[in-house]
């Protein structure tokens, strides 16, 4: 019994006022007693009928005041429609107390009855103006220590004003809910959240008020068994994204998370800087060290004790893997895990930690506290105009030319990675990015709006009335007003994009996402081994970051510390089978 009526309220959604569903409820039954009546008398008598019509105008008025209290715009003239309907009905039921008119008058009330009732329900059904749901995308927590960081500080800002978009466009309420700053830190979190059994009371009350989640690239598999199936309303939409990033998210045949922004690693420099000293931006890691060393130590001289020629982020988590597969691929020293399943260490592997390891403690062209910057900490530094050259994702782009940043829109340069030396040795980044999922515990009202909340911030390109996105679209204005490389290809055309983001056409990004782009072995894309080992994934992660980050401490020598990594992994690859 008491499933029952759980099952019954869940059909209920408090977004809606509780007087609309029994309102239709209320037309129906009352049908029906006036269809039984009919059947009971052959000729209903005037009185019987002058009174039910009294009490549907009466019912009709009470729902149509209802309604209007809790409108919106389209609410009112649908009201007034209705309150119009309402007047032709009782005037078709005196017009049909005539002689004249030899249509039993109940045959036509009910008509009346039955077509007003179908549209209130449809109307209920289908209108999802006032339903609230909560989105964890990447605005972080507000508790927090420490300073925020202007990439943070212009996500924020993005993801409030498109909640107020996309509010002012359907009516419905998107609660933004902050993350922790640490990627690596959500995942067990949303983890407790999509999942109730291992979750605490606390968390369990949590799973139905989080509806979107933005979830890293190396997640969906991961998370595939929390996700609604995005297929079939993405289907005729999917050839428009970065097709291998639309492998990545599909997890056998079910479409886990929608592509929403790409990230790959970049090469920022400050461009007056090798302008006046007469340099270009490096292709080699060791055309890198010598341009750090040579203006690091002439600025320190002569103007800025506190500048630096490198930095990068070393801190012991996600973000050194990035970094550190990076160096091991470019250096034609393997990709942690090959297409194969198997082990991919090389001697180039050995060069290219050892060779990051002396930026810190032998030529010293990188700080020894790189060891613990995360993204925030690395924007801090360069936008305080301390540093030469920074290793970082596009959205650093943006936020190194707001209001609080000491470097001008002209002195910033972006170019490819460097590569290594000897054979195999290439341009390489590392492929990241977000993708937005739905909880499949959201249901009724509060799916379908989750849904609408992910095309509107995926797909749909049509200009929105909103001054502070200039106009643009969800999709768009990420681009432009918050630096995030499009998921969606037709996007790099765009003038707006290509202003915002002059970049993408200097190193022809959208070309590095044409087909086969990203699984071509000789690749400038590398792609960490998270759809190979799913769940296993992040235990690879950690053995892999904290061995190199021993390396760069100077606590450990890189050849032992992969054979420590090889022997490691294998052990989570034998797991999997």
């Amino acid at each position: 019994m008491n499933q029952k009526i759980v099952i019954l309220f869940s059909l209920i959604n408090p977004a809606t006022p509780l007087v609309t569903y029994g309102g239709a409820i209320l037309i129906l039954l009352f049908s029906i007693l006036l269809l039984l009546e009919h059947n009971q008398q052959s000729r209903p008598s005037e009185k019987s009928i002058s009174n039910s019509g009294n009490v549907l105008s009466i019912f009709n008025a009470l729902l149509a005041i209802v309604i209007i209290v809790n409108s919106r715009p389209i609410d009112f003239w649908l009201s007034l429609l209705l309150v119009l309907f309402v007047v032709v009905a009782l005037s078709l039921l005196i017009k049909i107390g005539s002689k004249s008119f030899r249509v039993p008058r109940i045959i036509i009330l009910f008509l009346v009855v039955f077509v007003y009732a179908i549209w209130v329900v449809f109307y209920c059904q289908h209108d999802l103006y006032g339903v609230q749901i909560t989105a964890m995308l990447n605005t972080t927590l507000s508790d927090q220590s420490g300073a925020a960081s202007n990439d943070r500080l212009v996500t924020e800002l993005w993801e409030k004003n498109i909640a107020a978009a996309f509010k002012e466009k359907t009516g419905i309420t998107v609660i933004i809910k902050g993350v922790d700053p640490v990627p690596n830190k959500r995942l067990p979190k949303f983890q407790k959240i999509l999942d109730p059994s291992h979750s605490t009371n606390s968390e369990k009350n949590e799973v139905d008020n989080v509806d979107v989640f933005a979830i890293d690239v190396i997640w969906p598999k991961i998370l595939a068994n929390y996700a609604e199936d995005l297929t079939p309303h993405f289907k005729k939409d999917l050839q428009r994204f970065i097709s291998a990033v639309v492998e990545n998210n599909t997890v056998n045949q079910k479409l886990v998370a929608v592509p929403w922004y790409i990230d790959i690693g970049l090469l920022y420099y400050r461009q007056d800087l090798l302008n006046q000293y007469g340099e270009k931006p490096p292709q080699t890691w060791e055309e890198l060290e010598t341009i750090a060393k040579k203006i690091q130590d002439a600025e320190r001289k002569d103007k800025n004790p506190s500048i630096w020629g490198f930095i990068w982020q070393g801190k012991e988590n996600e973000g050194l893997t990035c970094n550190a597969l990076e160096w091991q691929a470019s250096h034609g020293g393997g990709i942690i895990i090959d297409n194969e399943s198997k082990v991919d260490f090389s001697l180039g592997a050995v060069t290219a930690f050892d060779r990051a390891r002396k930026w810190i403690q032998e030529s010293k062209i990188t700080p020894p506290d790189v060891l613990e910057y995360g993204q925030g900490d690395l924007l801090n530094v360069w936008n305080q105009r301390n540093a030469v050259f920074m290793r970082d994702w596009p959205s650093a782009y943006r936020a190194s030319q707001v209001t609080n940043s000491s470097i001008e829109p002209g002195e910033i340069g972006v170019s490819e990675l460097p590569r290594g030396n000897g054979s195999g040795a290439r341009h390489v980044s590392t492929l990241g990015g977000w993708e937005l999922m739905v909880n499949k515990n959201s249901k009724g009202k509060k799916r379908d709006a989750a849904i609408k909340f992910v095309e509107f911030l995926s797909k749909d390109v049509e200009p929105i009335n909103s001054p502070s996105l200039d106009n643009l679209s969800a999709p768009v204005s990420l681009a432009v007003k918050a630096g995030k490389l499009p998921a969606l290809i037709e996007l790099y055309d765009l003038p707006e994009v290509r202003k915002a983001l002059p970049y993408i056409d200097d190193l022809s990004v959208k070309d590095l996402f044409t087909d086969n782009s990203l699984t071509h072995a000789e690749s400038q894309i590398v792609r960490r081994p998270s759809t190979l080992t799913g769940k296993k994934y992040t235990a690879v992660s950690e053995t892999y970051f904290k061995n190199v980050h021993k390396i760069l401490e100077g606590l450990s020598d890189p050849k032992d510390a992969i054979k420590i990594m090889k022997e490691e992994i294998k052990v989570i690859l034998a797991a999997l089978k």
